[in-house]
């Protein structure tokens, strides 16, 4: 594609990062008109202070970083991770005309969690038996299962955050935003990856302590995560501030964790403490994380089942139209 083949709607942006920014487009059609009927795309390109930026090196490190991006989305398929639809021309292209094209999202969960926080209110410490099973075999299921196609096929994420997860239009659950993730050798595997790269709230700790890492630290992040998810609430937020010019503590502890008196169930709890060590050759592969928390995911499904049998006196149905026990074996 070429610019002129897109129609970029420079007013509605939809996110801005440290490099790039994203705005609804339009794709012309096979009659080479822009149907503005059907919904917009996403385009995502180097935003204007990169663009204009005095080093070349900053440029180029940014230009690199979305090329990348691009190549490693055109290589991965999977059904929780956002796809990439087009991309300008690679041929002499510069600097100021990368661009990749992808399905425009709806929301993302870091603006879910804000929903579910508010529906809980202030006061309200342990989330619901029913919300915990719903938000694992709709959300954190998916996420697991994007993340374990990531690993099979020899890519490491670092930047797994509510930021980089989102929602389409029917709900599916899409893990986006590739511009951190690497490629590791098949036949090196163990802490080949050296970089201080990623978000502070969900960092390993052999990452912050500036030693080489591999696939554990995304397992890190996906814990740290599925506690968020499962209790709405801010990992370390005494000692990470969200607002940005805020410095964090810099004594934050390596064997500090988000506190499980939330979490009611003894079974996440265990799962939780297991992909959260300290030590991240202790920590599960994804390969065996996701079949314990289908299994919790399941289990969960059908003691909600139940509870809803004895209260209602018969079969309620309160899983987002999913009446029968066997369909909840599909995650």
């Amino acid at each position: 594609m070429t610019e002129e083949d897109v129609k970029i709607h420079y007013r509605s942006k939809i996110g801005e990062g440290n490099f790039c920014s994203v705005y609804p487009v339009h794709i012309r059609n096979e009659k080479k008109k822009f149907d503005e009927e059907l919904p917009p795309f996403a385009l995502k390109q180097l935003n204007y202070d990169i663009r204009t930026h005095p080093n070349p090196n900053v440029i180029m490190a940014a230009y690199a970083d979305l090329s990348n991006e691009a190549c490693i989305m055109k290589e991965l398929q999977h059904d929780n991770i956002l796809p990439i639809l087009g991309m300008s021309q690679q041929r002499k292209i510069s600097k100021d005309d990368l661009f990749i094209i992808m399905e425009k999202l709806e929301s993302t969960l870091d603006s879910k969690l804000n929903v579910w926080a508010k529906d809980i209110g202030p006061f309200r410490q342990v989330i619901s038996k029913e919300d915990v099973m719903i938000r694992i075999n709709k959300v954190a299921l998916a996420i697991g299962q994007g993340l374990q196609y990531i690993h099979s096929q020899n890519y490491l994420f670092r930047d797994l955050k509510p930021a980089n997860i989102g929602f389409t239009k029917d709900g599916s659950v899409k893990i986006f935003d590739f511009g951190l993730a690497v490629l590791i050798s098949p036949s090196s595997r163990k802490r080949t990856v050296k970089g201080k790269l990623g978000t502070l709230r969900y960092m390993a700790p052999e990452v912050r302590r500036g030693e080489g890492y591999s696939y554990p630290i995304d397992v890190y992040a996906y814990a740290i995560l599925l506690w968020q998810i499962i209790t709405t609430r801010v990992p370390f937020e005494e000692d990470i501030p969200t607002i940005n010019f805020v410095a964090p503590k810099s004594n934050l502890s390596d064997d500090k964790r988000p506190n499980l008196k939330y979490v009611k169930s003894k079974e996440l709890s265990e799962l939780l403490e297991s992909n959260w060590k300290t030590n991240p050759e202790e920590r599960l592969t994804m390969d065996e994380l996701v079949p314990k928390l289908q299994c919790i995911g399941r289990q969960l499904y059908i003691s909600c089942e139940e509870d809803a049998k004895t209260k209602h006196g018969c079969n309620h149905s309160f899983f987002y139209g999913y009446t029968a026990r066997k369909e909840c074996d599909t995650y």
